[in-house]
């Protein structure tokens, strides 16, 4: 990626930008104030159309700006391990996003036709990374790799906010005012 580990990471760390560059993250609905401390958590929906699924994904590793493990919540198909290592090669960052179906239908799947699971979670993975260096050459023109910075000041209207601005449309509002949005990285 065109930006500094630190910044990377940053964007890594921000659901906010989930829908926009990983493939198959539909909405964020919800993001702990803590986040991205270890055990805090996002809630979301992930899938195709209308067979996106609530879920919800927690922290279980973090060693910033070096490692992210989440455990990614897919409702009723289960739960996926995904770790992200960031690297500083030259002037930027490689990432390496390895993920492992671990619960629920997702991990039995993996396990009858482990091949075909992994070539999708690759292709997948490689869509979704490719979109992540976009959003880096972006943030690296604005800010000459140096400035994203992931905050949950105002995450619910950030969240939508962000949404909004890459693509996404507003689904929805709760009582409190809360948009749902859905991103244009839908599949």
């Amino acid at each position: 990626l065109a930006l500094t580990r630190e910044a990377a990471f940053d964007v890594i760390c921000d659901p906010a930008l989930y829908p926009r560059w990983l493939v198959g993250a539909h909405a964020i609905r919800d993001i702990d104030a803590s986040w991205p401390a270890l055990g805090s958590r996002f809630k979301h929906r992930v899938g195709v159309g209308v067979l996106a699924v609530p879920g919800s994904t927690t922290v279980r590793a973090l060693d910033a700006p070096h490692v992210l493990e989440l455990a990614a919540g897919m409702g009723v198909l289960g739960e996926s391990k995904v770790r992200f290592e960031l690297t500083s090669v030259g002037g930027g960052t490689e990432v390496r996003m390895v993920e492992a179906p671990t619960k629920g239908v997702a991990a039995l799947a993996s396990r009858v036709v482990s091949p075909v699971v992994r070539m999708s979670l690759w292709g997948r993975n490689q869509a979704s990374l490719e979109e992540l260096a976009e959003i880096a050459r972006e943030l690296a023109d604005d800010s000459r790799g140096q400035g994203h910075v992931a905050t949950n000041e105002g995450a619910p209207a950030r969240v939508a906010d962000a949404a909004v601005a890459a693509g996404g449309r507003v689904v929805g509002a709760d009582a409190t005012g809360a948009r749902s949005v859905e991103g244009p990285n839908s599949f």
